[in-house]
């Protein structure tokens, strides 16, 4: 992950088949930040393997990370680590206003 601030929201495109990577991940909905995203999206129910678009928000260290199982993928135990991401949802395309329509109307 790409050193950015902590409490900035960030928008991940995630191709198919990344539970195929095989990359770890630590956590449950809050990851370490050497975790996979794609695949935390996955274990977190808001993707499937077809890939889709992520919406995280980058956290600062927390003192460990409890795995679980879910949707497939296991997540592992870890402890304290300097930063981390929490997965908020799904991205969702900005509303585009219909040009046909007056301000007034929206």
């Amino acid at each position: 992950m790409a050193k950015v601030a902590l409490d900035t929201v960030a928008y991940i495109n995630c191709p198919a088949n990344c539970t195929t990577a095989s990359a770890p991940i630590f956590g449950d909905r809050t990851y370490s930040e050497d975790s996979a995203i794609c695949v935390a999206g996955i274990h977190s129910g808001l993707i499937g393997n077809n890939g889709g678009d992520l919406k995280i928000l980058i956290k600062g260290a927390q003192p460990k990370f409890k795995g679980s199982v879910k949707n497939g993928v296991t997540s592992g135990d870890k402890g304290e680590y300097i930063r981390s991401f929490e997965v908020l949802g799904q991205a969702v395309p900005d509303i585009v206003k219909p040009a046909s329509l007056g301000d007034d109307l929206l």
